[in-house]
C-alpha cells in the first residue's frame, strides 16, 4: 500500500480501542451506567476520528449513530430519533442563500464597501466583519447569520483568488480569520438579547420557575456589554493570530474594477433580496412563533427561490453548492452529543465537578473566575446552548444558595458561554459550514478562540456583579 496516512491509521486504531474499552465497563446504576460509559466511548472515538480526519465528517457521525445500538447505549430507533432533521433542513435551505448570493453582485457590493471602510487593512476587515456578524446575530438565528456573513467573506476571498490549500499565504491567513470570525461572532451575538438564541429564552423560563424574573430589557443591559467586549476581543485577536499583510493595490483594484461594471440590481437579484429578507424576518419572528423554526423557514425560502415564475435558482446552479458532507454532518453531530445527555453521562460529570465542597468555601471574584473557566471548558463538549441552560442553571442556583450570592450573577455565566462556543468544532454545528471550505482546522480554532476565551473568563467574573446590579437585579 502506498501513501498510507499514519495519522489516519493511528486515529482509527485509537477510536476502536476507545469504543471497545468503554463498552466493556459494566457501569453502576448509582453513578455512570453501562449505557453512559458506552456513550462516552463513542463520543470520544468520534472526536478522535474527526480531529485526525480518519473518515469524512458525515460518515463519522453516521457510524457513531449505528454503533449506539451495537454497543448497547440505546436502540436504533432512539439513536436515529436524535438525528437533527431541523438542522439538516436548515443547512440544505441555507445553501439556497449561498447560491443566490454567489450568482449575484450583492457580495461584490458589500465587499467594495468593506474595503473602502478598511482601506485594505486585513485586520480592520476582520474586525468589521466580526462586529457586523455579532450585532446582526443578536436578533436573528446565529447559524443563519454565520452562513450569511461567511458568504460575504467567501465572495471576497474568491474574488482575490484565495486558496484554502495554499497554507501560509496572506490570503489563506485571511481565509482562516474570516472563516472563524463568522461562527464565533454569530455565537457571541446570540447572547446579546433574548431573541438571539432559543437557549436565552429557556434560561429566562428556568430562572422564572426558580423564582427570579428577568425581563427582555434587563437581559440586554447585562448581556450587551459582554457581547460587544467579546466581539471586539475576538475581532482584534483573529487579526493578530492570523496576521495577513494589507491587500495590495492590485488586489484592491480587482474588486474596484469588478465593482465599476456593476449597474443596478437586476430583477433576479431583487427577487433574491426580497426572499432573503423575508427569510430573515421569519427567523427573527421564530423567537416567538414556534412554527417558524429555522428548518421550516429555510426550506420554504429555498422552495420559493425555485418556484415557477420566480426562478431565482435552477437545480444546475444549486447542486454544486449543496455540500452533502456538511448537510449530513449537521444532522449526525447533535445526535452523537445528545447521547451523552440522554444516558445521564454529561449530567453526572457536571454534577461531580460542581458538587464539591470547594465552592461553598469560596466567594467573590475567585469563585466567579473558577465557575466561568469550568463552564467555558465543559461547553466544548455540550452540543447546544439549550443543553447548557438545562444542565447548568439549576446547578448555579444551588451554588448561589451555598455561597450566599445573587443567583442571576452565577446563572448569567453559563448563559454567556452557551452561545459563545470558541473551543471545539464538532459539538457546535454553527462552525461546520465555514469549516467545510478547508481554510481552518481544529488547531486553528484553539489558536483563534483560546486567548479570547481566557480573556472573557476574567471579564465575565469582573463585570457580572456590577451589570446585574445595573439591571436592577442586584
Amino acid at each position: 500500500m502506498k501513501n498510507i496516512d499514519k495519522k489516519k491509521i493511528i486515529g482509527a486504531v485509537l477510536a476502536v480501542v476507545l469504543v471497545v474499552v468503554f463498552a466493556l465497563i459494566p457501569g453502576d446504576e448509582n453513578a455512570l451506567t453501562h449505557e453512559a460509559y458506552g456513550a462516552i466511548g463513542i463520543f470520544l472515538a468520534a472526536i478522535v476520528m474527526w480531529m485526525l480526519d480518519v473518515l469524512p465528517m458525515s460518515l463519522v457521525g453516521s457510524l457513531a449513530i449505528i454503533l449506539m445500538p451495537i454497543v448497547g447505549v440505546m436502540d436504533f430507533k432512539t439513536a436515529i430519533a436524535n438525528f437533527s432533521v431541523s438542522s439538516v433542513f436548515f443547512i440544505f435551505g441555507s445553501f439556497g442563500i449561498t447560491t443566490a448570493m454567489k450568482n449575484s453582485t450583492i457580495p461584490l457590493r458589500i465587499t467594495n464597501l468593506m474595503l473602502k471602510l478598511s482601506k485594505g487593512k486585513t485586520s480592520t476587515i476582520i474586525l468589521l466583519m466580526t462586529l457586523a456578524t455579532g450585532l446582526v446575530s443578536s436578533f436573528m438565528s446565529s447559524t443563519a447569520t454565520a452562513i450569511m456573513f461567511y458568504t460575504f467573506s467567501k465572495g471576497l476571498l474568491d474574488m482575490l483568488g484565495a486558496d484554502s490549500k495554499a497554507k501560509g499565504t496572506d490570503l489563506n491567513k485571511l481565509g482562516k480569520a474570516l472563516g472563524l470570525s463568522a461562527p464565533v461572532a454569530a455565537g457571541i451575538g446570540g447572547f446579546i438579547t433574548p431573541a438571539g438564541t432559543p437557549g436565552n429564552i429557556i434560561i429566562m423560563d428556568l430562572l422564572a420557575q426558580l423564582g427570579t424574573e428577568v425581563t427582555f430589557a434587563q437581559w440586554t443591559i447585562i448581556a450587551a456589554p459582554f457581547g460587544i467586549i467579546a466581539l471586539a476581543v475576538v475581532g482584534v485577536w483573529l487579526g493578530i493570530a492570523f496576521k495577513a499583510a494589507p491587500l495590495t493595490e492590485e488586489q484592491m483594484g480587482v474588486v474596484s474594477s469588478n465593482f465599476k461594471s456593476v449597474g443596478s440590481l437586476t430583477a433576479k437579484e431583487k427577487k433574491a433580496v426580497c426572499i432573503i429578507v423575508l427569510m430573515i424576518a421569519a427567523w427573527f419572528a421564530g423567537t416567538w412563533i414556534s412554527i417558524l423554526n429555522t428548518g421550516t423557514v429555510a426550506i420554504l425560502g429555498l422552495a420559493l427561490m425555485f418556484f415557477p415564475g420566480i426562478d431565482v435558482l435552477s437545480w444546475e446552479e444549486f447542486k454544486p453548492e449543496a455540500n452533502i458532507n456538511i448537510v449530513l454532518m449537521m444532522g449526525t453531530a447533535p445526535a452523537v452529543s445528545s447521547a451523552l445527555t440522554a444516558t445521564g453521562a454529561l449530567a453526572y460529570i457536571i454534577t461531580a465537578v460542581f458538587s464539591g465542597g470547594v465552592f461553598s468555601a469560596m466567594n467573590g471574584l475567585l469563585l466567579l473566575i473558577l465557575i466561568s473557566a469550568l463552564v467555558c471548558v465543559l461547553r466544548a463538549f455540550i452540543p447546544t446552548s439549550a443543553a447548557v441552560a438545562s444542565l447548568f442553571i439549576p446547578l448555579m442556583y444551588t451554588i448561589s444558595g451555598l455561597v450566599g450570592m445573587n443567583p442571576v450573577v452565577l446563572c448569567m455565566i453559563p448563559a454567556f458561554w452557551g452561545p459563545a462556543a470558541m473551543l471545539l468544532i464538532y459539538t457546535e454545528p454553527i462552525f461546520l459550514y465555514s469549516y467545510g471550505d478547508g481554510y481552518y482546522s481544529e488547531t486553528d480554532l484553539l489558536r483563534g478562540g483560546g486567548v479570547p476565551s481566557l480573556i472573557m473568563v476574567v471579564v465575565t467574573a469582573i463585570l457580572m456583579m456590577p451589570l446585574v446590579s445595573l439591571a436592577g437585579l442586584g
